[in-house]
């Protein structure tokens, strides 16, 4: 009988009338982990959105998995810490590239991954340990995976200004300051970052208006980049546990602008409660200064009788 990742067989004797024929039945439940799954090309599937257990059978073991994505969608990857083993989760698109790779606890830790965009196609997840004497190849692991809409949300990897994700002005995104710390960057003390980009594709001059809502232990730092990179703007009004606001930032279009939204501290993240980032762009009705406007290249244009500045 063909069988189903995460199925088992339960028999079931018939009455005397089916001459004792014995029926079977597939009941599913989580994937098992098939052993040797120690590389990609034994990696044990799991559903989209479905969980697996496995073991750590020696301290350099690793446990591959596969899921095939159907359609766009943000993934959640939680595992369940157990006793010796101090995990690392890692993943990797279709040609092992890794995109994210997340190591925020010690050993018994549980680990997660946030906000990791998917679209239809293949993906690899890899449970691997750090702590080279481990001596638990008994104990079970859950790995779990949920997916969600992928309308309005972070999509990692979104680290650098390379990876930036686009979002459209006068929309709302939800996203996370974690994991605290980017381990795939070259910089062995490079804290998480958030980038995203905001296309204003009619000419002329605007103002954007953007707030990053608050989110406990978090003290955020927003930013503004222009498209060669340079630095327009950055916002730290706020301390721990407050937002960030930006009112009436001149841009000039058409264009391309980079907002770099982090935490200040290193180490410091929060998983549970995630940050609203909002934008809003509005025509310059020319009643005001427009900033920023420190050099003759940007000089403020003179359209009415009066305007309003500060310095």
């Amino acid at each position: 009988m063909k069988m189903f990742p995460g199925c088992r067989l339960i028999s079931l004797t018939k009455g005397l009338t089916l001459l004792g024929l014995l029926s079977v039945f597939p009941a599913c439940g989580p994937s098992k982990e098939m052993e040797p799954n120690d590389s990609y090309q034994q990696a044990t599937t799991i559903k989209p959105g479905g969980k697996a257990s496995g073991t750590i059978g020696s301290a350099k073991d690793q446990d591959w998995y596969r899921i095939d994505a159907k359609g766009g969608a943000v993934m959640t990857v939680k595992i369940g810490g157990i006793r010796d083993m101090d995990f690392v989760l890692s993943f990797f698109d279709k040609d092992r590239r890794e995109l994210k790779r997340v190591d925020e606890t010690t050993v018994g830790g549980d680990e997660q991954a946030l906000d990791l965009g998917i679209s239809a196609g293949v993906y690899y997840l890899l449970v691997s340990n750090k702590n080279e004497s481990a001596n638990n190849p008994g104990q079970v692991y859950e790995l779990q995976t949920k997916l969600e809409g992928a309308s309005g949300r972070e999509a990692e990897p979104n680290d650098t200004a390379l990876t930036e994700q686009i979002v459209e002005a006068g929309g709302l995104v939800k996203g996370h300051y974690w994991p605290a710390k980017q381990l795939l960057s070259e910089d062995p003390e490079a804290a998480e970052e958030d980038w995203y980009s905001i296309e204003v594709s009619k000419p002329g001059l605007f103002l954007l208006n953007i707030d990053a809502s608050e989110v406990p232990k978090v003290d955020a730092i927003l930013e503004v980049y222009d498209t060669n990179g340079y630095k327009l703007k950055e916002l730290d009004a706020g301390g721990i546990g407050e937002g960030e606001s930006l009112r009436n930032f001149g841009v000039r279009g058409p264009g391309k602008f980079s907002l770099r939204l982090r935490s200040k501290y290193k180490n410091t993240g929060n998983p549970d409660v995630p940050y609203d980032l909002l934008t809003e762009l509005l025509p310059y009705q020319g009643a005001t200064e427009f900033e920023p406007n420190d050099q003759r290249a940007d000089a403020t244009p003179l359209g009415l009788d009066s305007i309003a500045g500060t310095i």
